[in-house]
């Protein structure tokens, strides 16, 4: 049918097919204070980045007094979809062809800016070279405490994360031990020194605030919510695995006021960026996010 159609082809700055992207084609109503743009079809593109929408016909606009035209004003929209998320994001938006014949089928065919993904790893770090062969799982004596107190297990995940991060940085191969090491030798009370450092200070509390943060977006005055922190954190991740420096990160698994020692340190040496979708993989690939 060749009337109410709207088609066209869509490319990156590139010169490449814009594939799977959502377009969806809009009657503008701003000549008409107080009414909603009306949502006239969508498609996704195809693999030569190509669609076509076909719309209804019929009045769009509210006819004004006096008026003998109420022909659609047509804008499209175009979105690609999150990764991580599935919700789609808008990218572009064209003009307005206003006051369109319905008859008269309309092609917009674009080159749309789409920002370039990043990727980034640091140089030289080797997780098989820096990081450890044996199981994050020490058993601690009462002695190595200094209390009075049964052995028990726990993971030294943030001192593990420290060491590997040094010796990177000294450029020294991890030891070899495949045999998680017994309390009282010399690599136990390193990896043990390094776990309590990286627990030190203002870390503890400030695990507790993001325990305590909404996984919702926060209203006004309520506690910042776990994205929006996220948000503020990336930057300064990403300016310091760009200039090199593995960054340790906690991985909160806890809420409210559960043991903040439950979460999980790992080394961030590596990261892939959507500007446009706003994904985010940190490396290693157990850390996932979307800022």
């Amino acid at each position: 049918m060749a009337n109410r159609i709207i088609s066209g082809e869509l490319r990156d700055q590139k010169g490449r097919p814009l594939v799977g992207a959502q377009v969806s084609a809009w009657d503008s109503d701003t000549d008409f204070p107080g009414d909603n743009d009306d949502f006239m079809g969508d498609t996704i593109s195809g693999a030569n980045g190509c669609f076509q929408i076909t719309y209804k016909g019929g009045e769009w606009d509210t006819r004004l007094p006096g008026s003998t035209s109420f022909r659609p004003d047509i804008y499209l929209k175009v979105k690609i979809r999150s990764v991580f998320t599935q919700k789609w994001v808008k990218v572009w938006q064209s003009k307005v062809y206003s006051n369109w014949i319905q008859a008269n089928p309309l092609n917009i065919s674009e080159t749309i800016t789409i920002a370039e993904p990043e990727s980034r790893t640091i140089g030289g770090f080797d997780p098989q070279k820096h990081g450890f062969r044996f199981a994050n799982s020490f058993m601690l004596t009462p002695d190595a405490m200094g209390l009075d107190l049964p052995s028990y297990k726990m993971g030294f995940c943030g001192g593990m994360s420290a060491a590997a991060r040094n010796y990177f940085k000294r450029g020294v191969i991890a030891p070899a031990d495949t045999v998680t090491p017994a309390d009282g030798t010399p690599l136990f009370e390193e990896l043990f020194r390094r776990q309590k450092a990286t627990l030190g200070g203002m870390v503890i509390p400030n695990i507790l605030v993001w325990q305590a943060s909404p996984d919702e977006p926060h209203p006004p005055l309520a506690p910042h919510s776990v994205g929006f922190r996220t948000k503020k954190e990336w930057p300064l991740l990403k300016e310091m695995i760009d200039a090199g420096e593995p960054m340790i990160l906690v991985l909160i698994r806890e809420e409210g006021a559960a043991n903040p020692t439950n979460n999980h340190q790992v080394l961030a040496f590596g990261y892939d960026w959507n500007p446009m979708t706003k994904d985010l993989k940190v490396t290693p690939d157990s850390v996932t996010l979307h800022t």
